[in-house]
């Protein structure tokens, strides 16, 4: 039998983004192109059991809020997002590592991260795999690359989105539509999950954040001293 993972999507935001763009299991947000495939025994995707067992298994992040990025190579020029009414609070919406971090390789690609309106709580110790919307990008494939990474909410709450934009040598601007997936979520488990979404005050999302304690590897210390504390000591 199969074990519930329950998770619980938090926002700070306000009450239209629970209800227009909450995440939801992946069945919520089956592709258009998916839709209208016939049922062609033996030679379509609706008989692939790696894409249809992905479906019944994984969780969608839809894009909060319409973006609109210019840039050139690794540089981000311009970022347009109707949240955003200044350069003072940008910082919210989007930000960007520098190249070091990742030893100058993937040259003239863009980084881009957007910082989520959500925070996640889990209440079973599982590994999620984030990765691109791969099936989602029917109108986009080749124009920017999800990074993949392994979280785990029993220990830390973030769904900030990582990626690379296509390198450019002219300015390019690449726009992205609020309500469309720009993430998945994968259990690394065979689970059920059960996911529910939930409104919260300033104050308890600010609680909710990282407890930032530590110069270096914060995420596998946090985890070893909650594991540690669980476990006794």
């Amino acid at each position: 039998m199969k074990k519930t993972v329950n998770l619980t999507f938090y926002t700070k935001e306000n009450e239209q983004l629970v209800e227009m763009f909450s995440p939801d299991l992946m069945k919520k947000f089956i592709p258009n192109w998916f839709k209208g495939l016939k049922h062609t025994p033996g030679v379509t995707m609706n008989n692939c059991p790696g894409f249809v067992d992905f479906l019944q298994s994984s969780i969608a992040i839809p894009l909060w809020s319409d973006y609109k990025i210019t840039y050139e190579k690794s540089i981000i020029l311009d970022v347009e997002c109707p949240g955003a009414n200044s350069s003072n609070n940008i910082q919210e919406y989007i930000q960007q590592h520098t190249p070091n971090q990742w030893n100058f390789a993937y040259k003239d690609s863009c980084h881009v991260k957007l910082m989520s309106p959500w925070l996640v709580k889990s209440d079973t110790d599982i590994d999620f795999m984030m990765h691109d919307p791969t099936w989602h990008k029917e109108k986009q494939m080749g124009m920017y690359t999800l990074v993949p990474g392994i979280v785990n909410f029993k220990y830390q709450p973030s769904t900030a989105i990582n990626m690379f934009l296509t390198p450019s040598e002219k300015p390019k601007t690449i726009e992205f539509e609020a309500g469309e997936p720009m993430a998945y979520l994968t259990p690394l488990g065979n689970v059920n999950l059960k996911i529910k979404t939930e409104l919260i005050s300033h104050e308890r999302w600010n609680q909710m954040l990282k407890h930032r304690f530590s110069f270096t590897n914060l995420a596998q210390k946090t985890k070893k001293f909650i594991m540690r504390r669980n476990n006794g000591y």
